[in-house]
């Protein structure tokens, strides 16, 4: 849990970050960036989060739980890191391993017990002794997002699900309009941009970040640029060699690189990645993530 001020590990180390550093901490933890195929942010940073927070909201204890050993120093340095990559069959050179640790081994390694009515007013909430009680759950898609809608009762889901703007034909111009006249609580977020969640996230293809980019006065230090995306996909995006086949002949295999966007040849003048996202295409595949 978190204040609503900006975190100073001096002054206010309760506030929220806003540079990147859990993101960053989380890729330097898993080794890689996420990708279309595999995103490690939302499934740790956001599904997982809300799973084990509710946990420790419906719990019987009014903290959440002290996290992490109880030794007075971090137990993993740089030796003891690049004993378990060996021990673990990892490929890595030690340069590269301990690159890619390095910030992770600069965090945290434990989490303090919160109480619960220092950062809430609401008051604390206790399960019903019935775990399987039913319960709906509504969810904001609109009336445009028949994709997404279809694509969740598909998959099912453990509540009820429930879709109040969709079930009553509340489309973008009925939300914004909605917005337009609410002023005092707004985001200010531009309509017809794809400004909203993740300013820069790889999920929306690489024409919606050239339109994000045109906004973009490259000197914020935090998400918010495509600068700070470069810098993590330069940083953490994992180098290799992959063959292939020409006239039944195998070619010499040429380096490549993973990415947010996935595998890519570092030769190809139209990779996509975001360094290069001005000349990347765009895979045509829109988001219709919904966790």
């Amino acid at each position: 849990m978190v204040r609503p001020i900006p975190f100073d590990n001096q002054c206010t180390p309760e506030g929220f970050k806003q540079k990147g550093e859990v993101f960053e901490e989380l890729v330097s933890y898993k080794g890689v960036v996420p990708n279309r195929s595999r995103r490690a942010c939302t499934a740790f940073m956001k599904v997982k989060v809300k799973i084990d927070f509710l946990a420790d909201w419906f719990s019987e204890s009014h903290d959440t739980p002290r996290l992490g050993h109880h030794k007075n120093k971090p137990i993993m340095d740089e030796e003891a890191v690049w004993s378990m990559h060996k021990k673990r069959n990892g490929k890595s050179s030690k340069e590269d391993i301990l690159r890619i640790k390095e910030y992770l081994l600069q965090c945290d390694y434990i989490r303090a017990s919160q109480y619960f009515g220092a950062y809430s007013t609401v008051g604390k909430r206790h399960a019903l002794n019935d775990i399987d009680h039913p319960f709906v759950d509504i969810i904001g898609f609109r009336a445009d997002e028949t994709a997404r809608v279809k694509k969740l009762v598909d998959q099912g889901a453990n509540g009820i699900p429930y879709f109040p703007l969709f079930e009553n034909n509340i489309g973008k111009p009925q939300v914004v309009d909605f917005w337009k006249h609410r002023a005092d609580i707004d985001l200010n977020l531009p309509y017809d941009t794809e400004k909203s969640n993740c300013v820069y996230c790889f999920m929306k293809g690489p024409n919606n970040l050239k339109a994000v980019l045109r906004d973009d006065d490259g000197l914020s230090d935090s998400p918010a640029s495509i600068k700070w995306w470069s810098n993590i996909e330069k940083k953490y995006g994992r180098s290799g060699r992959q063959s292939s086949m020409f006239g039944g002949k195998v070619e010499v295999p040429s380096m490549t690189k993973s990415g947010f966007f996935g595998t890519y040849s570092v030769e190809d003048p139209k990779a996509a990645t975001y360094e290069n996202i001005e000349h990347a295409p765009d895979p045509g595949l829109p988001c219709q993530c919904f966790d």
